[in-house]
């Protein structure tokens, strides 16, 4: 069963966007300032984030983001490649068991740990919005546990795009969606979602 039949999909706006934003804005600013703190401290520019569903915070890091080309005083592995802004970063873990190695890498998980640790107080805004309306609910399709996702629909100001599953797990409390959300079709909803591919 494909993965849009698990979900209902919602549009939001109006006065529950307005204020949803007006009490997230002093933790995202929050979260951006922590952020700051780790990239200035290591040198990364980025980071990869964990899967929602290990994650109900929306937002804890899972590795640094370094600039393609950085150099870290010792060999190391790329594990991923990607852009930000439009400059290629690369994932790393040191190559080997030196010294220099082992405390490249323990240097790195401190990192990670750090500002998870403060990140907790300061969730991603879907994490937010998820939490403030009690909607986070997972569901299994093949196996696979599917999560609520969605945001801010791009180039468009106060418009939330939600995508809950259908079937909640047993420990979920029975979700009531909002009166304010407008159902909407998976079409709709992924054409907002990515403007950039419409023709």
């Amino acid at each position: 069963m494909s993965d849009e039949k698990q979900y209902r999909y919602y549009r939001v706006t109006g006065p529950l966007v307005d204020e949803l934003d007006r009490e997230y804005e002093p933790i995202g600013n929050l979260r951006n300032a922590i952020f700051d703190q780790v990239l200035a401290k290591s040198g990364a520019v980025g980071a990869t984030l964990h899967r929602p569903f290990l994650d109900r915070h929306y937002g804890l890091i899972d590795q640094l983001a370094f600039p393609s080309g950085y150099d870290f005083g010792v060999p190391v592995e790329i594990r991923h490649q990607g852009e930000i802004d439009g400059r290629p970063v690369v994932v790393v873990s040191a190559i080997g068991k030196t010294k220099e190695a082992k405390a490249l890498n323990a240097k790195h998980n401190t990192w990670v740990s750090e500002v998870n640790a403060l990140l907790k107080d300061a969730p991603a805004y879907l994490g937010f919005v998820l939490k403030r309306l009690n909607l986070f609910v997972t569901g299994t399709v093949e196996r696979r546990v599917v999560t609520p996702y969605g945001g801010l629909q791009p180039g468009v100001n106060g418009v939330l795009l939600l995508a809950i599953p259908v079937h909640g797990d047993e420990e979920s409390e029975e979700l009531t969606i909002p009166e304010e959300f407008e159902r909407i079709t998976y079409g709709v909803f992924y054409d907002a979602m990515h403007p950039n591919q419409l023709d």
